[in-house]
């Protein structure tokens, strides 16, 4: 009979079958078709980019980056590009650069609760409705 230590590291041991879901209702995802990658955010306070294989015959998705957060995302606009995405919280929107495997911030603007975001056509205006 095994020592109960023994049993419990093994019992404690697992790996996701597919990959790793939100674990809060979702509040935004955005796509984009170019780059095959869509973004979604949760009340689990993070935001995750994810790839997908569009030309396999099986539906094969991708975890590959996972960004947490300090507070709720409240929406998200992807750029068409795929490489530029804009999160919207409480007190401000924060813009970030998708590179490859990574997701870095560079820019915060303080604007307000805003609960839909969308980029123009061409990517240089972004429009923003706020709650009242």
């Amino acid at each position: 009979m095994k020592h109960s230590a023994e049993k419990m590291d093994e019992i404690g041991k697992f790996s996701f079958l597919m990959h790793p879901f939100h674990s809060g209702v979702i509040t935004s995802i955005q796509t984009c078709l170019k780059r095959q990658i869509f973004v979604t955010s949760s009340q689990d306070k993070s935001i995750r980019v994810w790839s997908y294989n569009a030309s396999s015959n099986t539906n094969f998705v991708k975890l590959d980056i996972f960004e947490s957060t300090f507070d709720e995302v409240l929406c998200l606009a992807l750029h068409a590009s795929g490489n530029y995405l804009v999160a919207s919280f409480n007190a401000f929107l924060r813009f970030y650069n998708i590179f490859g495997k990574a997701i870095k911030h560079y820019l915060e603007l303080p604007i307000k609760t805003c609960k839909e975001m969308k980029f123009s056509q061409f990517g240089s205006l972004i429009a923003c409705q706020h709650l009242n």
